[in-house]
This record gives structure tokens, C-alpha cells and sequence, in this order.
């Protein structure tokens, strides 16, 4: 049996949920006796573990964030990984085989700040166009048009959709591949529709893009691996 936390209240259902810490939390009804709630774990102990895992990894990618910027390592682009080349010029850029940098940010002397948002400021130059075509084509497809579609700095949300139907896409989609970018765009793209997780808003997904569970589990690991990097 697995250590976990008993969290009881009035609830009428049991549920398990993996904490920050990786540390595992069950809820349970005040009269919910203790033999059914371990054998309800029991029966979840493979999804426990895999979730675990998962916290686990994004709690050392996490703790890989905190290092500074390394040349000579790679980078991602569109779901590859493309070595670093350091340069005597001012430009940081990406050519499609290398990125390269300016010398002056690999001794540290700029500070980890600013590297960070200098290689952020290139993702999002980099993810603008086919980020753009991404959305033209599946807006066309479902007749809809957003209202603008803009390239954030969010480091903690792929993509997001306000009230009034703009769109707005991290950075970050430039590592991924075309498969899961054509989720995340289809994702917010219905959320024009419906500005909710409901059951009609994974319908109208699904209506789209039949296969978006499998896809959604690579956008997960997506995350996990950049994570990994120190931007």
C-alpha cells in the first residue's frame, strides 16, 4: 500500500489527487470506511504511479530551470533539438541547423535574466508564422474567426482564449511539433464556442480532431521535456 493523506469531509464521492510534492492526497466521505477507500486505491495504483512519475519529473525539470542559460547544449525547435553555436556578433537567431548567441551571454556577464528573455524573444519571432497558419487553417475549416491572435511570454499556459475571441499562444509552441501545436490551436479554437471544459466543449474537440486524448498526452510530455531546458 502507498502512503497517502486521508482528507475527509461531507463529499459523497472518493478521489485521489497528486500533490505539488509529488505526495499522494485521498478524499474521502466522513463515513467512508477505511477498507473501501484502500481497496479503491488499490484499483488505481498503476494511474497513481504514472501520475507520480509525471509530478516527480516536472519537479526536477523545475529544479533544472534554476541553472543559467549553457552554451553548447541544444535547443528545441518544432519538436528537434538543434545544437547552440556561440558567435562574435550582437544577434542571437536560429538559421534551421543551429541557433547561435553572442559570446557575451555564455561568460555570464548579461546575467541569466536577460538570456532568458533574449532566446523567449526568439521562440516568439520563430513561432508567430506557422503559429499563424495553424490558426487560419483550422478557423477556416470550423468557420470561425477569431479576433486577433497573438505570441505571449506565458511560460505556464500553452494557448488561452478570452471573452471576445482572441487568441493567445506561448513561446513555448514553438518546440512542439505540428501535431501537437494542431491540438492546442483546435483546443482554443473551441473555446470561442464554448469558454468551458464541459462535455459539449470535448465534443465539439473531438468533432474536429478525433484523436485529441492521444495528442493531448503528447502536448504533457511536450511540457516535460522542455522543462528539462533552462529557458
Amino acid at each position: 500500500m502507498i502512503e497517502y493523506k486521508l482528507v475527509r469531509s461531507s463529499r459523497k464521492t472518493l478521489a485521489i489527487h497528486i500533490l505539488d510534492d509529488a505526495s499522494v492526497e485521498v478524499r474521502a466521505p466522513y463515513q467512508c470506511p477505511v477498507s473501501v477507500i484502500e481497496d479503491f486505491i488499490n484499483k488505481k495504483l498503476s494511474w497513481i504511479e504514472k501520475k507520480k512519475a509525471e509530478r516527480k519529473a516536472e519537479i526536477n525539470g523545475q529544479l533544472a530551470n534554476d541553472r543559467e542559460f549553457c552554451i553548447g547544449e541544444t535547443l528545441l525547435y518544432r519538436g528537434d533539438e538543434y545544437p547552440v553555436k556561440l558567435i562574435d556578433s550582437e544577434v542571437v537567431g536560429f538559421n534551421y541547423k543551429e541557433f547561435y548567441v553572442p559570446k557575451k551571454l555564455a561568460n555570464g556577464s548579461m546575467g541569466y535574466d536577460t538570456s532568458h528573455a533574449i532566446i523567449v524573444d526568439l521562440y516568439k519571432r520563430l513561432a508567430l508564422p506557422f503559429v499563424w497558419d495553424t490558426v487560419k487553417r483550422y478557423s477556416d475549416l470550423m468557420k470561425l474567426q477569431p479576433v486577433s491572435v497573438k505570441i505571449s511570454k506565458a511560460r505556464k499556459r500553452w494557448g488561452s482564449c478570452s471573452s471576445n475571441g482572441t487568441l493567445n499562444f506561448s513561446w513555448m509552441l514553438a518546440t512542439v511539433n505540428q501535431q501537437v501545436l494542431d491540438y492546442v490551436v483546435v483546443h482554443e479554437l473551441c473555446h470561442i464556442i464554448e469558454h468551458n471544459h464541459s462535455v459539449r466543449f470535448w465534443k465539439l474537440v473531438e468533432s474536429i480532431m478525433p484523436d485529441y486524448s492521444e495528442r493531448k498526452q503528447l502536448l504533457k510530455a511536450a511540457g516535460r521535456r522542455l522543462m528539462m531546458y533552462s529557458i
